[in-house]
């Protein structure tokens, strides 16, 4: 005997075939691929110490990548498009000397494949309670310059040593210096050992402090 109800559990199955788009394989739509990536190259400009500047790249989400600069220059790739917020801080030079972003942020746009370039220029700021250290030179030749290296403790954190380079011809040199115990190191210049003394001194606040460096054989 025919069972009546098979026509409709053919239209049923015939329907739920069509509703799941046939016997066919028919494949899903794919989402198309992420645009390739940018990149960014950020100038540090008017600091004395560019590479020391403390910058920031803040994208979506609030992820943070940190700026390191090379000789003033900070390139950082694999950037995804989009907008960016670019964080300079203040900087400190020779513990003493303040420096300022003039913008302290800024929004950058980041394109597909392109490296977008941005500027971060600094200003002086006031300088904190310092005293000044004077170096005279003895026996440099006549339009001569050395290169002599010290290091610097603070009264307050004297574990911590913080090193520094400075240039000065037989005119010597004199600059702001913060409070604190500076130690000299002997440099060479054609053939000549200039030596401090004294190799240590302490720099008081609002006073001078004098180093000669004596150039020998």
């Amino acid at each position: 005997m025919k069972n009546p109800l098979q026509p409709l559990l053919a239209c049923a199955l015939g329907a739920l075939v069509i509703a799941c788009g046939g016997s066919g394989g028919g494949t899903a739509t794919q989402p198309p691929p992420p645009p390739p990536p940018g990149s960014i190259t950020v100038a540090v400009a008017n600091t004395p110490e560019p590479d020391t500047a403390p910058l920031t790249l803040k994208g979506a989400g609030g992820r943070s990548h940190p700026l390191t600069p090379t000789f003033g220059l900070a390139h950082l790739d694999g950037l995804a498009p989009g907008t960016y917020t670019l964080q300079a801080e203040p900087q400190l030079v020779n513990e003493v000397q303040t420096y300022n972003p003039v913008s302290p942020s800024q929004s950058v746009h980041i394109l597909s494949s392109q490296t977008t370039e941005v500027t971060v220029t600094y200003t002086p700021g006031p300088l904190l309670p310092h005293g000044t250290l004077t170096v005279h030179a003895t026996g440099l030749p006549a339009g001569g310059f050395a290169i002599a290296a010290y290091s610097f403790s603070s009264p307050s954190d004297p574990s911590t040593i913080h090193a520094h380079l400075f240039t000065f011809d037989g005119t010597g040199l004199s600059f702001p210096a913060a409070p604190g115990t500076y130690m000299f190191q002997p440099c060479t210049v054609n053939g000549l050992t200039g030596t401090s003394q004294p190799g240590s001194v302490q720099v008081a606040e609002n006073a001078e402090t004098v180093v000669e460096y004596i150039f020998a054989p």
